[in-house]
């Protein structure tokens, strides 16, 4: 398919948006390599075990694995879905998906900590770990649970803060791109979505900002996305159709 040649809705994977991106370009590309690379990081290991010990280890942190790999698919998700929304390939879009990409790099290891030591403090899974690994385990202990989390969040908002801006350009070009009213109900719900996740990280930095007492709200906070992200895809869904009658 040529760059900007639209499909037909039904051949699309949304039902609510034409998708102008055409071939698969350059930053496509590299964004892929990058998450792919992301990936590997969060992998428990990357050396085969060497013993049943070390082998138990890996596999009863799977759990660990599945929701670092879910929360960058979902990333990956996203900077998806607006490459093929748009096709967008000037010099804004790039520099803000290259931001996007450095962000995503320096939020895997706070990532991968944090689900670590929050799994590990089942007292089972702390045991098999410990006594296959030599080095220390990821933890809270020592009053360090304020810094882990503004890390955390420092990824977590940076990276939705991107995604917003990206969203935010094509929404400032879309008369050029020539969005009917579904798509820009869509478009305006995108924008919405990642500025509620927004919302949801600065509250968790400020949180973490304060006493290390309360440092565990600032990861409670995280509870919030489910529900307010549920409550906005079905007001956007529900303004889509309304806009096609």
């Amino acid at each position: 398919m040529t760059h900007g040649k639209l499909l037909p809705r039904a051949l699309r994977g949304e039902p609510h948006f034409r998708w102008r991106g055409g071939d698969v370009s350059r930053i496509e590309n590299l964004s892929d390599v990058v998450f792919a690379f992301a990936l590997t990081l969060i992998v428990v290991s990357l050396e085969v075990p060497r013993n049943i010990g070390e082998l138990l280890a890996v596999i009863v942190q799977f759990p660990v694995f599945a929701v670092c790999f879910t929360l960058l698919i979902y990333c990956w998700y996203h900077n998806y879905l607006f490459h093929r929304r748009y096709g967008l390939e000037g010099l804004v879009p790039m520099t803000l998906n290259s931001l996007l990409l450095f962000f995503v790099l320096f939020y895997v290891y706070p990532l991968k900590y944090v689900f670590s030591a929050l799994y590990l403090m089942i007292a089972p899974v702390r045991r098999i770990v410990a006594a296959a690994s030599n080095a220390p385990l990821p933890g809270f202990e020592g009053g360090n649970g304020s810094a882990v989390m503004l890390c955390f969040s420092a990824g977590f908002t940076g990276v939705f803060i991107l995604l917003g801006l990206m969203n935010q350009y094509a929404w400032r070009h879309r008369a050029a791109l020539e969005l009917d009213p579904q798509e820009t109900v869509v478009a305006r719900g995108a924008i919405r979505g990642h500025l509620l996740s927004v919302a949801v990280g600065v509250g968790s930095l400020l949180v973490a900002l304060g006493p290390e007492s309360i440092a565990p709200v600032s990861g409670m906070i995280y509870v919030l996305l489910g529900p307010i992200h549920f409550v906005n895809g079905y007001l956007t869904g529900r303004a889509a159709e309304q806009a096609a009658r």
